[in-house]
């Protein structure tokens, strides 16, 4: 679970993301279009949110907290991601792959390239 604003947060939720608004109660999903989402990351301070396919050659997504799409990122990596994070001030996201290599890959969201 992360936080997203004040008063929203996200998580994985079986094949999709949920973003709860918990002061409406309201909740949001974001549905994979393919096997579920790997990971996810959020930055409340730049109202980001970034979120992996799970499965292999998998896009990762960047939101805005009202779930617009901003960008779609492809062909990031060969295998599957294992983790995310959006650096403190929301210009850069960091990927680690799965096994056997388990690369760190960054990405610069400003630029939208790898």
């Amino acid at each position: 679970m992360k936080l997203l604003q004040d008063h929203k947060v996200a998580f994985l939720d079986g094949p999709g993301l949920c973003v709860w608004d918990t002061q409406t109660g309201e909740k949001q999903h974001i549905w994979s279009s393919k096997y579920g989402f790997s990971a996810f990351d959020a930055n409340h301070r730049r109202d980001l949110l970034v979120i992996a396919e799970y499965g292999v050659n998998p896009a990762i997504y960047l939101y805005n907290s009202s779930l617009e799409l901003l960008h779609t990122f492809e062909e990031v990596c060969e295998l599957d991601v294992d983790q995310l994070f959006i650096d403190w001030n929301g210009s850069a996201f960091f990927v680690v792959t799965g096994c056997p290599s388990y690369d760190i890959r960054m990405c610069d969201i400003r630029e939208k390239q790898m």
